[in-house]
């Protein structure tokens, strides 16, 4: 249980309080954001906390035991704080938290409730919920690798193997359409299997920037007699059918199956799972 000073214990217990939350962000490239859920900035410890307009955040969950603890933030963002492109680009992923429970009539008055990192970030209409993790998550981390059927290289790297600049797996297309900005319809570029990007990305020319854009599903679609790639997106693109560039960079993405690896990439002396591990009927069925 978290022990407060006398002077805010004793502010709680009379039932009517001038208490806020603060929230101080340090990025890895150390920049800090210091947000508030109060209506006022305030500053203390020489960081100004700004006010975030929408912001409301989940209990705090604590424990005295290595379950993973946490809590969630939902808010609406604000150019001027914590910027949209930036937390899609990643900038704010693993950034260090310290959560302050503060007097807001008196800062002097404060405590610190928690500290942890960014999690798991999530899109809800015009905001995002962010998923506040307690430093116990670093127990739940993978640091070596674990027995499973499923490959554990990423597409590409030096464990896999695979060249992506090969013209196999990289196209160059043209964009057709795009219907809302996470669903776009390109031409095939040669590529008529359905899925074959699924688990990719999405690259557009240099001249709209050079964030690669993580590609959710990838369908052939026929549209009378005319054939068309729907490629759907994990996060928004940021161009409107107007604005859309001429064309765009599919890169092949993996579903990490050993069949994938064998039929798709031909890349089977590479593969980092073990694809005859039993299963768990081994453990149902009787020995015969």
């Amino acid at each position: 249980m978290k022990t407060l000073p006398s002077n805010l214990s004793a502010k709680l217990a009379t039932g009517i309080t001038t208490f806020c939350r603060c929230w101080l962000l340090t990025r890895r490239d150390g920049k800090q954001l210091g947000l508030t859920d109060h209506d006022r900035p305030l500053e203390f410890d020489g960081v100004a906390y700004q006010s975030m307009p929408g912001m409301r955040a989940s209990a705090l969950e604590r424990n005295h035991h290595l379950a993973q603890e946490g809590m969630e933030v939902f808010t609406i963002l604000s150019a001027q704080e914590l910027e949209e492109d930036e937390l899609l680009r990643g900038l704010y992923d693993g950034a260090a938290l310290t959560l302050w429970l503060v007097d807001w009539k008196d800062v002097a008055s404060r405590v610190q409730l928690t500290q942890g990192r960014f999690g798991k970030v999530r899109r809800e209409g015009q905001g995002f919920h962010v998923e506040l993790q307690g430093t116990s998550a670093d127990l739940h981390q993978e640091r070596m690798r674990v027995f499973r059927k499923s490959c554990d290289a990423v597409l590409g790297d030096a464990r896999c193997g695979v060249d992506l600049s090969s013209e196999a797996f990289r196209k160059q297309v043209p964009l057709w359409r795009v219907a809302t900005p996470t669903d776009l319809y390109t031409f095939l570029g040669g590529v008529t299997e359905d899925g074959w990007f699924s688990g990719g990305t999405l690259l557009p020319p240099p001249s709209h920037g050079s964030r690669r854009y993580e590609i959710r599903s990838s369908k052939l679609v026929n549209r009378q007699g005319i054939v068309y790639h729907h490629v759907r997106l994990w996060t928004p693109f940021p161009y409107s059918q107007a604005e859309k560039p001429p064309s765009v960079t599919l890169v092949a993405g993996c579903d990490k199956q050993f069949s994938t690896c064998r039929l798709k990439f031909s890349n089977v002396e590479n593969f980092r799972g073990h694809p005859h591990m039993p299963g768990d009927s081994v453990l149902v069925n009787p020995v015969r």
